[in-house]
């Protein structure tokens, strides 16, 4: 993502669209993404929620085409802290983030009903527990 930030409107709410047809309409300070807001990427992802100096920083969801979507907060732009993932393969991921990483304790429900409770490193499972949900 990149703002230009010698646009017209410099504070206020804003709906740009830019070369290629990524989209911002939120709130911006100094013609940053500053506040709520919605960016729409040029491969159809969409993120809304709260922005700091251009990028997501708080709270927000992120949707793509293929069905994944992260609930949860988020840091300089990535998934970072708590927060849910779910995949189009019907996987679902409740735990921590950072830097875009499933990270630390969480759990993963796997689209047969089974629940892994346990350690994530760097998005790598580590077995603690395995839950039968019936």
């Amino acid at each position: 993502m990149s703002f230009n930030t010698n646009t017209v409107q410099r504070d206020g709410h804003v709906d740009w669209t830019y070369p290629g047809g990524a989209k911002y309409i939120g709130e911006v300070y100094e013609g940053i993404p500053n506040g709520y807001g919605m960016y729409i990427f040029q491969n159809g992802d969409i993120y809304v929620g709260q922005w700091r100096e251009g990028k997501p920083n708080g709270y927000g969801v992120t949707t793509s085409p293929d069905g994944t979507k992260h609930v949860g907060e988020y840091k300089n732009g990535e998934p970072s802290g708590p927060g849910v993932l779910t995949l189009p393969d019907g996987r679902k991921f409740e735990g921590t983030f950072r830097d875009n990483d499933i990270c630390g304790y969480g759990s993963m429900t796997l689209p047969s009903g089974e629940k892994l409770r346990g350690l994530f490193v760097e998005g790598e499972f580590i077995a603690v527990g395995v839950d039968k949900v019936r």
